[in-house]
C-alpha cells in the first residue's frame, strides 16, 4: 500500500481538501488527514457541521489515481468517530458514482474508538480524479481522519 498523499501535506494541499460542511473554521477538511493532532485551536479531524447522511469529506488529485486501500480514523482530541460510511468517486467532480460489490452499495466498516486506524479495501480498485466519503452512522458526532492508498493510473 503506497499513501497517496493526504497525510503529506505537500503532496495534497489544502485546497485539494473539502466537505459538505465544517462545525468551524478550526474543524475544517484540512484537518481530516490521518494521523492529525490537535494543535491549538485546530482540532484533531475534520467535524461536521450537523450529525446527517449528507455529509462527506472529498481529496482531489490533479492526475487520476488507482485507489486500492482506505484508512480512517476519529478525532484525535474527543471521542468521536464515523463508525460506517459509503464511498463515491468521481472523473470530473460532477457526476459521482457510488462504490459497488456485486452491483449493490458498499457499507465500509468504520472505527471503533478515535485512534485506532481502520483499513479497507477497494476490490476492484477505483480510478478516479475525486474521492468522496460519506458518513453512515458515528459514534457522538461526524468527524474523520482518513488516507488513501494506491498508485498513479497511468501504472
Amino acid at each position: 500500500m503506497r499513501p497517496l498523499g493526504i497525510q503529506n501535506r505537500r503532496r495534497v494541499p489544502n485546497r485539494h481538501l473539502s466537505a459538505s460542511s465544517r462545525w468551524d473554521r478550526n474543524h475544517g477538511a484540512n484537518r481530516g488527514r490521518l494521523n492529525a493532532r490537535r494543535h491549538g485551536s485546530r482540532i484533531g479531524a475534520w467535524s461536521a457541521r450537523t450529525n446527517n447522511r449528507y455529509q462527506w469529506i472529498q481529496v482531489y488529485f490533479p492526475r487520476p489515481k488507482t485507489v486500492t486501500n482506505i484508512a480512517t480514523q476519529g478525532r484525535q482530541d474527543a471521542n468521536q468517530w464515523v463508525k460506517s460510511y459509503y464511498v463515491t468517486f468521481s472523473v470530473n467532480g460532477v457526476q459521482f458514482v457510488p462504490y459497488k460489490v456485486k452491483g449493490k452499495r458498499k457499507i465500509f466498516r468504520g472505527n471503533k474508538n478515535r485512534n485506532s486506524i481502520t483499513y479497507n479495501t477497494f476490490n476492484p480498485p477505483i480510478k478516479a480524479l475525486f474521492v468522496r466519503i460519506h458518513p453512515v452512522s458515528w459514534h457522538a458526532h461526524i468527524s474523520l481522519r482518513f488516507e488513501l492508498y494506491g498508485f498513479p493510473a497511468s501504472e
